[in-house]
């Protein structure tokens, strides 16, 4: 609630436009108008409203803050492509209504980022 009440400053997103930066503000502006809307601040119904949707403004949070730190450290673009399409995973009814990546394309962005980085992985197998 503190954070929809905006009485705990968030990490601004480095990019506004990135996907994970777009989900977190998207989920935060809906919680907010839901809030903003209801009757009464303390009531159940505002609870059930409100309360089975924030883990995932939470889990939005951290996508935009770890996206963030990839980019600024420089985690390689491969690796980054990857997360973000396990970050779509998570949610993919909003990136396909919101964010404009029908559920086809979600799949195919698993598997490019898949396909790019597996010939980058060793794997060594010891007995």
């Amino acid at each position: 609630m503190e954070i929809l009440l905006g009485k705990v400053d968030l990490l601004k997103p480095k990019d506004h436009s990135s996907l994970p930066a777009r989900h977190e503000a998207s989920l935060l502006k809906e919680l907010q108008s839901v809030l903003i809307s209801a009757s009464k601040r303390r009531s159940r119904e505002l609870e059930a409203a409100i309360f089975p949707r924030c883990q995932g403004l939470i889990e939005a949070i951290g996508h935009h803050i770890a996206y963030d730190a990839a980019i600024e450290v420089g985690v390689d673009q491969r690796i980054i492509n990857m997360y973000v399409a396990g970050v779509i995973e998570k949610d993919p009814v909003w990136y396909s209504e919101h964010g404009g990546i029908p559920r086809k394309e979600q799949k195919e962005m698993r598997t490019r980022s898949v396909e790019t980085l597996l010939p980058c992985l060793t794997l060594s197998w010891k007995v």
